[in-house]
């Protein structure tokens, strides 16, 4: 599965965080289409995205008031969004993806997750 997987990210660093999570069983799909954006990562069945964010891509004014508006979009069509930077994925990458599985099994309701970012906690 990962090897078919692996072929549709677009980095290092989004690679690295598939093969974690597909080791612990997570279903994450990459390069999802949803409306007129991709994702970078979905979790189709909870409607959950999660998106890799490189510091060259969304450090940028211009970049970050984009990736608002998209999220705004990809909230109203129902879907949460789960930000995580490169540097979290290289540094924790196995955490994060198991504190992803925890939530994925846990009770909690999915508007819990909104914008949520590791670098925030």
């Amino acid at each position: 599965m990962f090897y078919e997987l692996k072929q549709k990210v677009e980095s290092p660093m989004e690679k690295l965080f598939l093969k974690d999570c597909v080791t612990l069983g997570i279903r994450i799909e990459p390069q999802v289409k949803i409306g007129r954006y991709r994702a970078d990562f979905a979790i189709k069945e909870r409607k959950i995205i999660v998106e890799i964010d490189g510091k060259e891509w969304h450090s940028s004014k211009k970049q970050i008031k984009k990736d608002l508006e998209r999220e705004d979009y990809l909230y109203n069509l129902g879907w949460s969004i789960i930000r995580i930077t490169g540097s979290e994925v290289y540094q924790n990458g196995e955490e994060i993806a198991a504190e992803i599985k925890g939530f994925l099994n846990s009770k909690e309701s999915d508007e819990e997750i909104f914008r949520w970012s590791f670098s925030k906690q």
